[in-house]
């Protein structure tokens, strides 16, 4: 969630914004729906119009996102220019690990039903999948991991 919370306030500003959505991040990185809202305004916002919080707090109504904004207003984050590509870069492999954090779970809990179904072939797709989303996470190919995440329905 914290990383989640600073990839959008890094993203109230217009040349990180470009530098974090060239580096292929969508909303599918996002794990909160507001935070997901939150990405898509952002994106969305056209500089002729208000200042990007002020547009923000007239798109959004719920509590939950009001306090997004809020936390936004009063945590403006100063950050090293010397560094704030690897800031970025690492919130988003956060971001990204935690995506397949919970895609892993979800095949585990696939694979002891198969497993306890005596599925054999549902079986071993499933720890198919598991090992090959394993092994791009240990290699750290993250955005591949993500990429064969995305093709399958769990």
């Amino acid at each position: 969630m914290k990383a989640e919370k600073q990839l959008l306030n890094l993203m109230l500003n217009r040349e990180y914004l470009m530098y974090i959505l060239n580096n292929n991040v969508d909303e599918s990185l996002f794990s909160i729906d507001t935070h997901k809202k939150i990405f898509k305004i952002i994106v969305d916002f056209n500089d002729e119009e208000d200042e990007i919080l002020t547009y923000l707090e007239k798109k959004l109504n719920t509590y939950e996102e009001i306090k997004v904004v809020t936390y936004f207003k009063e945590n403006i984050m100063i950050y090293d220019n010397n560094n704030i590509t690897d800031q970025i870069d690492d919130f988003i492999k956060a971001l990204r690990k935690n995506i397949i954090s919970n895609f892993k779970e979800k095949i585990t809990h696939i694979i002891k039903k198969y497993e306890s179904d005596a599925d054999e072939n549902k079986f071993i797709e499933y720890l198919s999948m598991f090992n090959m989303i394993s092994k791009l996470d240990v290699e750290g190919r993250l955005s591949e991991a993500i990429d064969f995440i995305k093709s399958f329905e769990v």
